[in-house]
This record gives structure tokens, sequence and C-alpha cells, in this order.
């Protein structure tokens, strides 16, 4: 295997073999894997950053693009910036766009290291919602050339000026763009050295395919937190005035200072207008902003305006980051034909079928997702490896081997999972069921569909045919354990454990359990 490719997965923690054993054996086949093949290998986190970082060595071992103008067949103005100009070229027959970057009295080296810095930041970052660099126009020196893909609608700012209604009358764009921008700068801020891009606007957000993809684009202020602390603060004060945070007034910029930002792109996906179009001057912005004024909200409550709500918060540390910005998105989107518990479950049951899952897998298991649980809210790790070792697995352990024996539990499984579900013993206020129930509703699942599978080889059975009609409890109640009145035990094996995690025989909708006990019977 790549020496370099060994030492990332141990930089994140996984070793070869895990990669092996789904058939990734080398740096083409990692970045030319399905996302979810390398999520079953490394891992929801891992999959993403591993992924790009091997296309990224590929694109580099081919060596960086430089175009000669003279290739270029140049088309039409496509936008005008301060010091620029895009305009529609045509590359082998390939439409294009290239950014023109202007010399005018600018000293020629200086601005050949601002192309060159944008270049490489945008080189090194592969992302679905990251616009693609083809190379550099360097021979011409009247101007300096960047040359990306083209974006067929131009930017979001355009589509919303010529044509709003496109994007504020249909919530669906108006989720997809969103979710498209968080997930592209939760990539930028998850790097090893996070990069920040400086000037988040829907100016600067292109819009592709029928469904308006969003991908982020000029990187001409962008830094990473390898740059001096000098340099990030000579930074703090570019950017555009109506998307600046509060603390961007006095100089300060971080992560959360993008969030804004991208709180005031969510106010121009509502309206449709430009933000703080009723202040004539910057300073009448700055006013505003720092007395804690934010442009008017005149939609009704939904996903994107509690959002909006939490990222503009005049305190920087109460913005959600980026990640949290994405699972928020991802929870109001997700239905479970699109959920990593569906992709990951089903192979499981695959490998499981005729190999069951060991005790030592099912506790590691356990464990892991009882510490992503306290990393996710903040909690203690070590209060969190406590709560398991002594609160889920000694207690469940030796409870077991009193009333079952030792060899009795280590051949059945899935009743040791049985107990661990209904433990009544709690961390941070959440008993072990409700923290496996917020992973599933989270999708954060990698290590909690092994818990599920365990529970269902278990809890879930089909009814057999010609067996008595169905009752449901009134009122869509939820009962626990054993506490499910008799009269609707035939959902389940008789004298198990009833209650079961979500996604599977549970639903508020009849429809959908039925439509589960059926498949579960034939």
């Amino acid at each position: 295997m790549h020496e370099e490719l060994v030492q990332m997965l141990e930089r994140l923690g996984h070793s070869p073999a895990q990669l092996a054993a789904h058939g990734i054996c080398d740096l083409a086949a990692v970045g030319e894997a399905d996302i979810g093949d390398l999520q079953m290998a490394v891992g929801i986190v891992g999959a993403e950053q591993l992924r790009s970082w091997a296309q990224r060595k590929i694109r580099f071992q081919a060596g960086a693009c430089e175009i000669l103008s003279g290739q270029l067949v140049v088309g039409g103005l496509l936008g005008r910036g301060s010091f620029s100009m895009v305009h529609q070229v045509e590359l082998h027959g390939e439409q294009l766009a290239l950014k023109r970057v202007n010399v005018g009295g600018q000293d020629y080296d200086d601005l050949l290291r601002t192309v060159r810095h944008e270049f490489r930041t945008m080189q090194r970052l592969t992302h679905k919602n990251i616009v693609e660099l083809r190379g550099l126009v360097l021979d011409d020196l009247s101007f300096i050339g960047l040359v990306m893909e083209l974006a067929p609608h131009g930017s979001l700012r355009a589509l919303l000026d010529s044509t709003p209604t496109e994007i504020v009358d249909s919530e669906s764009a108006q989720l997809r763009i969103a979710s498209g921008i968080a997930a592209g700068m939760a990539f930028l801020h998850s790097q090893p050295e996070p990069v920040l891009h400086h000037d988040l606007k829907s100016a600067n957000i292109l819009l592709f395919g029928p469904s308006f993809m969003p991908k982020i684009t000029d990187f001409g202020l962008s830094v990473s937190n390898a740059d001096s602390t000098a340099y990030r603060s000579q930074h703090a004060h570019f950017g555009t005035h109506a998307y600046k945070a509060p603390e961007q007034f006095d100089e300060v910029f971080t992560e959360k200072s993008e969030v804004y930002s991208y709180a005031i792109v969510i106010w121009e996906l509502l309206h449709g207008r430009r933000p703080w179009h009723d202040k004539r001057t910057e300073a009448a912005i700055f006013g505003a902003v720092c007395r804690g004024d934010r442009p008017a909200v005149l939609v009704a409550d939904g996903v994107l305006v509690g959002l909006m709500n939490d990222c503009w918060k005049h305190e920087a540390a109460q913005r959600p980051g980026f990640a949290q910005v994405c699972e928020r998105l991802q929870s109001a989107t997700r239905t479970f034909g699109t959920s990593a518990f569906k992709r990951l479950y089903g192979s499981l049951v695959e490998d499981t079928r005729h190999t069951p899952v060991r005790l030592s897998w099912l506790l590691e298991s356990v464990r892991s997702m009882v510490l992503e649980f306290a990393d996710y809210h903040g909690y203690s790790t070590a209060e969190a490896e406590l709560y398991f070792q002594e609160d889920v697995q000694h207690n469940t352990i030796q409870s077991s081997v009193n009333t079952q024996g030792a060899s009795e539990l280590l051949s059945k499984v899935n009743k040791l999972a049985v107990r661990m579900y209904t433990t009544a013993r709690k961390f941070e206020g959440h008993e072990l069921c409700a923290i496996l129930n917020e992973s599933l509703r989270m999708d954060r699942v990698q290590h909690a569909v092994v818990l599920t599978r365990v529970l269902n080889t278990y809890c879930v059975t089909g009814r057999q045919p010609g067996s008595r009609p169905m009752h449901w409890p009134p009122e869509r109640k939820v009962y626990r354990g054993g506490g499910l009145p008799r009269k609707h035990r035939h959902f389940f094996a008789p004298g198990e454990q009833y209650r079961v995690p979500q996604f599977l025989s549970t639903s508020e909708r009849r429809s959908v359990t039925e439509e589960f006990m059926k498949r579960q019977s034939e």
C-alpha cells in the first residue's frame, strides 16, 4: 500500500487492514471509491477527509495545469468585480469560466502571489460544493487568469436579482442550497489546518445543474489556521460589510464569523433581496450590527428561520459550528431511504446473516456510541467512559451472569443487548436507550447500527399467517419494556422485550408499521 496512504490512515486513527478488507488497496482506489464503502471502512468522519486527500494527491502527481491564453476561445462576459472580470471560454471543446484578474497599476509579483494563493487553496480542496479549478493563465502580462468550471446559472446573487421566485417560492430549493453551502464550509473548517474563506456571500456561491447545486468560489482572501496570527488579523477587516459579523469590526475573525455570514445568505434565500438594502452606507450597517439589529425577517417561522436566528447571534460562542448546521439541516431533510442508517444497517445484516455479532464487538460499539454522544454534547469523555464501564458493561453483564450464568451469556449476546438497552442507569440524564435513539435520529450511526442489529435479532419478529388481527394501542401510545399490554404483544416475539429502536418496527404511521410487519412475515 502507498506509504503516504498508510501514514494518512494512521493520522486518522485507522489501519490499512480496514481499507483492504473492503477491497481498497491503493491511492487510486481510495480516490475513486464510493463514499459509502469508505464510511464502512474508516467511519463517516474519516471517509470524506481520506477521499479528498487521495484525490488531491492524484491531482498533484499529475502536475498543476498551466494553460496558454492562446488555447482559450474567449466568449461573453459573465460578471465583473472591482479588480477582475469573468468570461465564458472554450478549452478543447469544453465550456469553462475564466476569471481575469487585471494587473492595471498593481505590482505584478504581489498580484501573482495572491492568485497563486487562491489557486493553491482551491486546488487542494476537492469537494462537491467547492468550485473546481482547471488551471492558471500566466502568459499574458495584462492579466492573471484562473480557469474553472462554468456555472450555468451564475451566482446565487445573480439568480436572486433576476428571477428570485425560483428560490424564494421553493422551500426545497432553499434547503438544498443552504445544505450545500453548509457542507462546503464544514469541509473547509474540518481540514487539519482549517481554511477560512473570509468573504462568504451569495455572490461567491455559484449554482450548477437543474437542482441549483451550490459551489463556493473566490478564495482570494482565504487563510488557514497555519497562517500567522498577524496575517489572519490583517485579513479580519476584509470581506463585504453586509455579511460581516459584529466581531469583525473589532478585527477579530474566526470560523464562527463565517457562520454569521452564512446566516445573512440564508436571509437572502428566504427574502430574495440584498441584505441591508435599507441602509445607504457602510457606517449605517456597522451601527446596526453593533446594536444587535439584524435584517428584518418577513417570512414565517421554519427550519431555516430558526437556524438563521442561531447563526447570527451577537456572541460568536453562541453560534453553532458548520458541522452542527449540517446535522440540523440533514435532520430536517433526511428520509429513511437517504439515511446512512439504511445503507450501513443493510450491509451489517448481510455481514451477520451467518456470523452473529460477538460480545466484544457489541461492547466496543456501545462504548464508541456513548463516547460519540458525549463528544457531540460537550460532556466529559472520562465520565462517559466511567458510565459505560460501570453502569452499562459491568452492571448488565453481572446481572446477566447472576440470572443466566456465564456460558449462556456468551452464547446469547442479544439478551445482553436487551439488558443494556432497557437499563435505567443514566449518563447526564440520558438512559442508553435515549442515547441510541438520538444517534439514529441524527443519523450518527456508525456505532449505533451494531446494537440496533443485535436488538432486532431478538426483539422484532413477523406475525404468522392466519394469526389474529392487529389491535393498535390507542392514540399511538408508546410503552416501555414489559409495560406493553398483552393484547398488543402479537407484534413481537412472545415473552421477549418489546421496545425496539426507531427506523424499524416503531412508527407514528400505521401504514409504515404494517408494511414493515408484512415484509418480516414474507
